[in-house]
């Protein structure tokens, strides 16, 4: 079976053909509308800003208040640190305690309760007392690094809070 038409004029008719298709911005949320027309007006007051303090000078300017919300939540950036700080702080402080107080753990007794009466007979309790008080020291420390989660994690919270739009300061 032939084809009768021709194949070059087909062509440049369906080169010809036009098809709407509708220039849509990508969809955003009210929360992300809010943070993005925020630093636009930032930016622009920054511009103007710039413009004023190139032609009169430093004097009677002010910077305009930061924007609402980080554009790193808006594109998924995350800061990472290279400072031992965090959760890779706190691993490495893990390694250093003791997390509970063993059984029958060195503490002081009561002053009351000893008889001493020369230096030579309380050193030997310094000594003991000192090597309790240092494994309360790393018990406490145990302590305030499980407390220093928490406050991470809150920190997080705040974070993911201020760069959302949700806390404006």
């Amino acid at each position: 079976m032939a084809y009768s038409g021709s194949i070059g004029s087909d062509l440049l008719e369906f080169g010809r053909m036009s098809v709407n298709t509708p220039d849509v911005p990508y969809s955003w949320n009210d929360a992300e509308k809010k943070i993005l027309q925020s630093h636009r007006e930032h930016y622009y007051e920054m511009w103007l800003l710039v413009d004023k303090l190139e032609q009169d000078g430093p004097e009677g300017i002010t910077l305009p208040k930061k924007p609402v919300g980080k554009l790193e939540s808006l594109l998924g950036i995350t800061r990472e640190s290279k400072i031992l700080s965090g959760i890779n702080l706190h691993q490495y402080l893990v390694k250093l305690i003791v997390y509970k107080l063993p059984t029958g753990a060195i503490t002081c007794p009561e002053l009351q309760n000893i008889n001493v009466s020369n230096l030579d007979e309380i050193l030997d309790y310094l000594k003991v007392g000192y090597a309790g008080i240092s494994q309360n020291t790393a018990y406490t420390l145990g302590t305030y690094l499980d407390y220093g989660k928490y406050l991470n994690f809150a920190f997080q919270l705040h974070q993911e809070e201020k760069w959302s739009g949700k806390i404006l300061t």
